[in-house]
């Protein structure tokens, strides 16, 4: 990680992002702490700073994720070439709101189990393409076939052990939807993915998931649970409104390709 700044009070560091790197065999890089700048010229300055590292460095891409009212560092980033790409919001259950009691586990004709290995081809089938309202689909610095190969190796990790559980919703054989359930370290619960087969929108099974979701964190003795989702994404919004989610901030994520230009 590199430490950059062109005022003693503002720290940008640029790290690299190790796992889609990886995966994508182009280097990604993580643009942070932007959202302390509160002079725009200033701000330029140093994210143009961080840039030319980058370039020496041989970055392809950046990203920048800031709270959304922090102005002066979404219009340096901006002003320095970085576009939006998404705009998030994260919501948060209490404590005192996750169940103690466990859902249902059958809702009609479908049951909520924990995933195996043995679901990972059915996984990586029902994600392609499924999360179309992240940054990765949406725009255009992604390839359709680079955002299925992202989210199919992060539901694997996460069912190999990045998250703590991960559940699925089922019919018979067929794998409808999923959720995962990582606690941080420090107690937060957090809900990476979740998704449904579009195909069975509209019959419950999202807060089927969710409510399961919220019984397992209880059982993790997760101090809070956090979600977030994009804004273009209304029914995800409405559903941790609708299971007792309050909305506690938003984001916007910019990013910038560097892909052909010269340090």
């Amino acid at each position: 990680m590199t430490s950059l700044s062109t005022a003693p009070t503002v720290h940008v560091t640029l790290s690299e992002m190790e796992w889609e790197t990886a995966l994508l065999h182009r280097k990604i890089g993580r643009v942070e702490g932007a959202d302390a700048i509160v002079d725009a010229s200033d701000g330029v300055e140093t994210i143009e700073a961080v840039e030319r590292h980058a370039l020496v460095s041989g970055f392809s891409l950046l990203v920048s994720r800031v709270a959304i009212d922090r102005t002066a560092a979404v219009w340096s980033l901006e002003r320095s070439g970085f576009v939006t790409a998404d705009v998030g919001l994260t919501f948060e259950y209490d404590r005192a709101t996750l169940p103690a009691v466990r859902p249902a586990r059958d809702s009609g004709p479908a049951i909520v189990r924990a995933a195996t290995d043995d679901d990972l081809p059915a996984l990586h089938e029902l994600v392609g393409g499924l999360f179309l309202h992240s940054y990765y689909y949406a725009g255009a610095l992604f390839s359709r076939a680079e955002a299925d190969l992202l989210y199919r190796a992060w539901v694997t990790n996460s069912v190999h052990g990045r998250a703590d559980r991960v559940l699925l919703v089922t019919r018979g054989h067929e794998v409808l939807g999923f959720i995962t359930c990582r606690v941080a370290a420090d107690r937060t619960g957090i809900i990476e993915l979740v998704g449904v087969d579009r195909r069975h929108g509209s019959q419950g099974l999202g807060k089927a998931l969710v409510l399961a979701a919220l019984h397992c964190f209880h059982e993790l003795h997760a101090a809070t649970v956090r979600v977030r989702t994009q804004a273009s994404n209304l029914a995800a919004a409405r559903l941790y409104g609708a299971t007792g989610a309050r909305l506690v901030s938003v984001d916007t994520t910019l990013l910038k390709s560097l892909s052909g230009r010269r340090s």
